[in-house]
């Protein structure tokens, strides 16, 4: 199987990706600080309030510091946030994608702890369809910690038959009405995923 990568079309105003494992020499950036201040200007000019310098440098420092959280702890290959607005914490958003493995329902299921039993309510369980990836599942559990507090988990789970390839993307908060509040646009997220590899035409626009 050749590898694959996810292309993400989100939407500017409300999702910043963050890179993982960059040596900031060879990007377009320099460091991990112009990166921040970039990626600050960019969704404060979606949202109508590009100048404000003060909160320019702190939403810079506060993506640096998500982003080196997120590389050195949190799982998976991409992460995003999603800002509803700026005066909030944002949420997250995780992806992992690689070689299929299993039948196609058992292992969306399973991607989606569909079946699980260790949440405090049984999973809402939901088919999703995306044009570029087909019909998959979302799951919407909660569960208890550690500590006593409850959180949300969002997962989303779909199979590339085309080039065997399974993609599981989480979000998950212990602040359980934003996230509610923004499911919608979540959905739309995991909807404009799709994948591309070393074969497809997108690949060779990349490299011509």
């Amino acid at each position: 199987m050749r590898k694959s990568w996810v292309i993400v079309d989100f939407d500017c105003e409300y999702w910043v990706e963050l890179p993982v494992d960059e040596d900031w020499r060879n990007t377009s950036w320099g460091s991990e600080k112009e990166w921040g201040k970039s990626a600050a200007e960019v969704l404060l000019e979606f949202k109508n309030i590009p100048g404000n310098r003060k909160l320019l440098r702190r939403l810079g420092k506060d993506l640096v510091g998500y982003r080196r959280a997120f590389e050195e702890h949190a799982p998976g290959r991409e992460h995003y946030l999603y800002f509803r607005d700026l005066e909030s914490d944002p949420l997250s958003m995780h992806l992992w994608y690689g070689p299929a493995e299993d039948e196609r329902d058992v292992a969306l299921r399973r991607n989606t702890r569909a079946d699980s039993t260790d949440t405090m309510f049984p999973p809402q369980v939901e088919e999703i369809a995306s044009e570029a990836l087909g019909t998959g599942l979302r799951s919407l559990n909660h569960v208890l910690l550690e500590d006593q507090t409850v959180a949300a988990n969002l997962w989303y789970a779909f199979r590339d038959d085309k080039r065997e390839v399974d993609l599981i993307a989480l979000a998950s908060s212990g602040d359980l009405g934003p996230l509610a509040a923004a499911m919608s646009d979540f959905d739309e997220f995991v909807q404009s995923i799709s994948l591309f590899d070393e074969g497809d035409e997108y690949w060779n626009d990349l490299h011509t």
